[in-house]
């Protein structure tokens, strides 16, 4: 343990860092007391209910640790952390100005996924086999047509000598993954309630509680799956979980779930921060570069007290915001701005609805327009209306230059465009922008998506703020400035905001 600096990060002699040793132990992380104090930073909050005499019923918020704190007698005293927060202590510590030296027990290596076993197998999900392989946990972000026993299929081919197990919630969960796993694979047993066989095969399928049972070999096996990482955060699914001593842990989670704060915390402490997306089978999220361009000037830009009204006079048919966003586009395609595009690249505008793509069509003559197919002509001049029939029928190709309205967004092959402008001056990001699909295999360079920051009224620039915090949601780079990562956005969340 450090004793007392005459500075942070210094001994007595300010010669070197004090060093803090973090020893692992299975699924926790030790880290001694003394020199922990940056550690208060991993706090986080818990709301509780007392009942008052004669106040009531009231919700008191608290700050709490997520570890526990151990006298260990002559050794000193030791913070007991969840393993998967080592990476934020570690960050914490680091910042306090300690070196930071990591001892312990690891899970054994995993070989190179035998090619051999997998034959046959169908679209092989390569990327979840090098995260398992690479990392000690994690958590993967799947889609929605994402097979569970797919992937647990996957994992057994490929690391053949490896004892797996998968943990699902609810008895129902565990009979039907059984049932389909049974198709693809020898020697899967499943395990729930009372019912367990006296022999659990290599892949084991069974309950968070079931695990307990002696036959399964919770503390022998190699790689542990839990279909819903969330729900493997409850009290009695982290009991056995723990357990398991020299497992990988690996939880899946919908990537349209959007967990509470504290059970994204406990879900941090259980898998950490590292994270993979599995969209589809055999895909891969697209990356996105955010380049943006500052909109100052121009008249003064009036709301009239109506958002339509305020979109209408800045975007809609505003000229000066019309003839910037086609020269954005040209710039795309042209490669007028290196930090934009390369000459022709595939590019397509992005506006909030016909008005506007009309108006920006203007333009950019010969670029095509793809419009939602109820999008109807009443009421326009007749050049335009021919123009929006002529939309209907001229597909989503990105083969030529598009303007896209955002209710078709979804028809364009978003993965084979270069770069996409946006002048829908939205909040935040477009569902199927932020779930762009490619190939787990194809090589595809970053899309680059040019927006504009603008200053021109209260109300856009707060939009502008919004579709920013958006991007580094995702991780989306701006300007070059990468987003921050998981761990750092963890910590900019406790409650004393650590940045």
């Amino acid at each position: 343990m450090a004793t007392a600096r005459s500075a942070p990060g210094t001994d007595v002699r300010g010669a070197r860092p004090d060093v803090v040793h973090i020893r692992r132990h299975f699924h926790s992380i030790a880290v001694p007391w003394g020199s922990a104090t940056p550690l208060e930073g991993l706090a986080g909050v818990r709301h509780r209910g007392v009942q008052e005499p004669g106040r009531g019923f009231r919700i008191l918020r608290d700050t709490e640790l997520p570890g526990v704190l151990r006298d260990e007698g002559p050794r000193g005293r030791f913070l007991y952390l969840p393993a998967g927060l080592e990476s934020a202590a570690r960050a914490l510590l680091e910042r306090g100005g300690f070196a930071v030296v990591v001892g312990g027990t690891s899970p054994a290596p995993l070989p190179e996924p035998d090619e051999l076993s997998l034959r046959g197998a169908g679209v092989i999900d390569r990327p979840l086999l090098e995260f398992i392989r690479g990392h000690d946990r994690g958590l993967v972000r799947v889609g929605p047509k994402i097979d569970p026993a797919r992937l647990a299929a996957q994992v057994a081919l490929a690391f053949p000598g490896a004892s797996i197990a998968v943990v699902a919630a609810r008895i129902e969960d565990v009979r039907r993954l059984h049932a389909a796993l049974g198709r693809q694979l020898r020697d899967v047993s499943w395990v729930a309630g009372d019912r367990c066989p006296e022999s659990v095969g290599r892949v084991a399928v069974s309950t968070c509680w079931a695990l307990g049972h002696p036959a399964v070999h919770l503390e022998r096996r190699d790689v542990v799956i839990a279909l819903d990482a969330v729900e493997a955060t409850g009290r009695k699914a982290s009991f056995s979980l723990h357990r398991a001593f020299r497992a990988r842990l690996f939880g899946l989670l919908g990537d349209d779930r959007r967990p509470a704060p504290r059970e994204a915390d406990l879900t941090a402490g259980l898998f950490g921060f590292d994270e993979l997306a599995l969209p589809r089978h055999g895909g891969r999220p697209r990356e996105v570069e955010v380049v943006t361009r500052k909109f100052v000037g121009g008249p003064a830009v009036d709301s009239g007290g109506s958002l339509a009204t305020l979109k209408r006079t800045a975007y809609w048919g505003d000229p000066l915001f019309n003839r910037r966003a086609a020269a954005a586009a040209l710039d795309a395609v042209r490669g007028g701005r290196a930090e934009v595009a390369a000459p022709g690249s595939r590019a397509a505008v992005l506006v909030e609805n016909v008005e506007h793509a009309l108006a920006l069509a203007a333009r950019l003559p010969a670029w095509g327009l793809v419009a939602d197919h109820v999008a109807h002509g009443d009421g326009l001049p007749r050049e335009s209306a021919g123009r929006l029939r002529a939309a209907r029928n001229s597909g989503a190709s990105v083969a030529r230059p598009r303007i896209v309205t955002l209710a078709a967004l979804a028809e364009v092959d978003l993965g084979a465009l270069d770069v996409l402008v946006r002048a829908d001056g939205g909040l935040g990001v477009p569902s199927a922008l932020a779930s762009i699909v490619v190939g787990s295999d194809a090589p595809a360079a970053p899309l680059r998506l040019v927006d504009f920051d603008d200053r021109r009224h209260p109300e856009l620039r707060r939009r502008s703020r919004g579709r920013r915090a958006a991007y580094a949601g995702l991780g989306w780079p701006v300007d070059g400035r990468p987003a921050p990562t998981p761990v750092e956005r963890f910590l900019a969340g406790r409650p004393g905001g650590v940045r």
